[in-house]
């Protein structure tokens, strides 16, 4: 399981993504929220000693984070999940339903995330 201190920068982006969906900044909030995502990824890959540059490598950490309760390929849907928020800032657009259904669901991959590892 990751630390307090490991998590710490995911959970204040997580923190800065609530505030700018609130105020109706949804690029910023959807930016954040890949930001923490890819932040916990990391982590985990730092504690793994994996490289973590890419999407490529972020799949394999999740390959390495399987567990029987958490298999791989819904580690990968959750995976997607964040992609999309990391592709809805850089295309500038993000759509209501994925504020609306996929946004509450980060910090619960995250949470999950941090206790796989």
């Amino acid at each position: 399981m990751l630390t307090h201190e490991q998590t710490k920068t995911a959970y204040e982006l997580i923190s800065q993504a609530d505030a700018a969906f609130a105020a109706g900044d949804w690029l910023l909030g959807a930016s954040c929220l890949w930001e923490a995502y890819a932040d916990t990824i990391g982590a985990i890959a730092r504690q793994r000693g994996l490289p973590c540059y890419n999407d490529d490598d972020m799949r394999r950490v999740l390959e390495a984070s399987a567990t029987e309760d958490r298999d791989y390929p819904s580690l990968l849907t959750a995976f997607y999940t964040a992609t999309r928020f990391r592709d809805a800032a850089a295309r500038g657009l993000v759509r209501d339903y994925e504020v609306e259904f996929l946004y509450p669901e980060i910090p619960l991959i995250i949470n999950e995330l941090a206790a796989l590892a």
